[in-house]
């Protein structure tokens, strides 16, 4: 009987150290082209990373998010996700309008595969949040929030996150309440005011029927420097920020309707 083959551990070691610096070096040219813009070789490039370092949640993450930028690119001086592909990102039943619904679920299903291997991943869970948003999965969006919220009770942006959600869905007491932690979070984060929660807290008290103190709220978002001043607010402005508007639009449309989403893409 031949002798069993004892496992030659130090070589197993250097061949997951050459694989781990491979993933290394991939992710570092990710980046580099993330900031290019170029999100679709960046996927690649962080595909290669993910097979050589399959138990990293660092570079599931970021190629999920890659996906998402693919569709949505921040900006931030409307402090929101903009549309970067001519479509609206509007969604009915669940149904996405364009060819969004791909990218959107390649995200979420790396989101879910990071949070397994790192469920403590704040900013993880917030991501998973809004492409459950863009999926018009509302109800697990608030989940997201909430275990973001959970894991860092000082973060104001999952309470502001939930806050746009819940007011899509018409819950609006729910929604005023976290409007209102989120601006005191938030603005202790910052150390200064904050602008767009604001708007958006004194527009939901204007559905509400509040108006007069819609006013007072509007003329606190005056305060906190947004360009919308008092008479603009209260004039028949959209309810809440363009992109919480599109989703609420689209949340209570009940027939698909080309026409109407190339008015709103106007």
């Amino acid at each position: 009987v031949k002798p069993l083959r004892r496992p030659n551990i130090q070589a197993e070691k250097q061949e997951e150290q050459r694989h781990r610096r491979m993933a290394r070096e991939h992710y570092k040219a990710a980046w580099g082209l993330i900031e290019n813009k170029d999100f679709e070789g960046a996927i690649d490039v962080l595909t290669l990373s993910i097979a050589s370092w399959p138990t990293n949640a660092t570079y599931l993450g970021l190629r999920g998010r890659c996906y998402f930028d693919m569709v949505l690119e921040w900006d931030p001086m409307a402090g929101m996700h903009c549309v970067c592909r001519g479509w609206p990102v509007l969604f009915v039943g669940g149904q996405s309008f364009g060819d969004t619904q791909e990218e959107f679920l390649s995200a979420l299903e790396d989101f879910n595969e990071a949070l397994k291997l790192d469920p403590k991943r704040v900013t993880m869970h917030e991501r998973q949040g809004l492409t459950f948003v863009a999926l018009a999965r509302f109800n697990d969006a608030i989940q997201s929030f909430n275990n973001a919220s959970r894991l860092d009770p000082s973060a104001g942006e999952p309470i502001y996150e939930r806050a746009k959600v819940r007011a899509i869905l018409h819950q609006d007491a729910q929604a005023l309440e976290d409007f209102t932690l989120a601006i005191k979070k938030l603005e202790e984060e910052k150390c200064g005011p904050v602008c767009e929660p604001h708007v958006e807290r004194a527009q939901l008290k204007r559905r509400m029927g509040l108006h007069s103190e819609a006013i007072l709220l509007s003329q606190e978002a005056g305060g906190a420097g947004h360009k919308m001043g008092h008479g603009l607010l209260m004039e028949a402005a959209p309810v809440l920020s363009p992109r919480t508007q599109d989703l609420e639009i689209a949340h209570n449309l009940k027939q698909t309707d080309l026409n109407i989403l190339n008015l709103l893409c106007e």
